[in-house]
């Protein structure tokens, strides 16, 4: 439990149930080349959580902080990038979760999504304890490995042309499988990182739970109805398994985004390592309307979902392109500074991303 750090909480809260559900859909509707691209939507991640680790552990400093100091209002940029862009995660998630659990255990969606949210927004980051919460969260969460069986078992049951099938999404829907990749509260969680060891471990078992995610959906067809799709449509074991990784995933996820917004009011930057509860009324206000909406939003219909997913999902990744500016700057400003050649290959590395994601988005919208 000791060796789990802040790189391993990042990634795997990172996959929540709006990475899950795209990658499914990119899955069932483009095939192969929708493997391809959610494997490839993982890249600018690997990129922004390495090239927030490296000036860590090379200088001691991280891209919050210096920019509020050297670079106020590209710092604010940055904070105010990731504050929103986590909101977004966090609504998306709380009304996939409340239907999800209505559908299997029965009752109404509302029990469920209070409990969801009250438990996660109520998990102690200033201790020990809810450290090792955070741990036992991520660890439940590697159940998500039961997507890797389930392609497997697709791929022996399955023709291999099922695989080859494919068709070519639009630009919008690959800025929201980027968004859905994203996950910009991980960012912030990135900072506390000292190693790149448990981050390249967590990377590598997100890849493979991605993969199989898109790849399950591919060989099977499976049908995008948010709830059968994310349980396989299955009542076994698996399916139960399953849900308890798809629960404890959301919940590290929604309880890291509750510590995250609201260091970033409170303007204490440690997200994991000295946090405080104490957390301002603005952000119970904005918590409270995202509450009402998502309850608009169950009750208008389950037809929403998926539009709203996508919709979501695409403005996560043009928040997340934004972000990426001020951390291209940061960079910028560490080279010039010393010249090192570890931060000069990080920084071209982040800049070609951030071009390409920015040409996307720019040409996504115009078409």
């Amino acid at each position: 439990m000791k060796s789990l750090g802040p790189g391993f909480i990042a990634v795997l809260s990172g996959i929540e149930l709006t990475n899950v559900f795209m990658y499914m859909l990119f899955g069932r509707l483009y095939g192969v080349v929708g493997i391809v691209l959610v494997i490839a939507s993982i890249i600018p991640m690997i990129f922004i959580q390495e090239a927030i680790t490296v000036p860590k552990i090379l200088y001691g400093t991280t891209p919050s902080s210096y920019l509020l100091t050297h670079r106020r209002k590209l710092g604010v940029l940055y904070l105010v990038a990731i504050y929103f862009g986590s909101l977004l995660v966090l609504l998306i998630n709380a009304i996939i979760i409340s239907i999800l659990l209505s559908n299997i255990f029965g009752g109404s969606w509302l029990p469920y999504l209070l409990i969801i949210v009250l438990i996660s927004s109520l998990i102690p980051g200033n201790n020990r304890i809810g450290k090792y919460i955070e741990k036992i969260l991520a660890i439940l969460s590697l159940f998500l490995m039961i997507y890797f069986i389930a392609f497997i078992v697709s791929i022996l049951d399955h023709p291999a042309t099922d695989l080859f099938s494919y068709s070519i999404p639009s630009l919008i829907m690959i800025i929201a499988l980027w968004g859905a990749a994203s996950s910009p509260y991980s960012m912030l969680v990135q900072e506390d990182d000292d190693e790149l060891g448990d981050l390249k471990l967590s990377l590598l078992i997100s890849i493979v739970i991605s993969l199989s995610i898109s790849g399950v959906a591919a060989m099977t067809g499976l049908h995008t109805d948010i709830i059968g799709a994310l349980t396989l449509t299955s009542q076994g074991l698996y399916s139960y398994l399953l849900v308890i990784g798809l629960i404890s995933t959301t919940i590290l996820a929604l309880s890291t985004i509750f510590i995250t917004v609201g260091r970033i009011i409170s303007g204490s930057l440690r997200v994991l390592k000295a946090r405080t509860t104490e957390i301002s009324q603005v952000f119970y206000s904005i918590v409270a309307f995202m509450f009402i909406l998502s309850c608009i939003i169950i009750y208008v219909g389950h037809n929403m979902l998926e539009n709203l997913v996508i919709m979501g999902s695409t403005l996560i990744g043009v928040i997340s392109t934004i972000a990426m500016y001020p951390l291209l700057i940061y960079y910028l400003d560490i080279y010039l500074a010393s010249r090192n050649r570890i931060i000069a290959y990080n920084m071209l590395g982040l800049a070609a991303t951030t071009a390409l994601l920015t040409i996307i988005i720019l040409l996504g919208f115009l078409s």
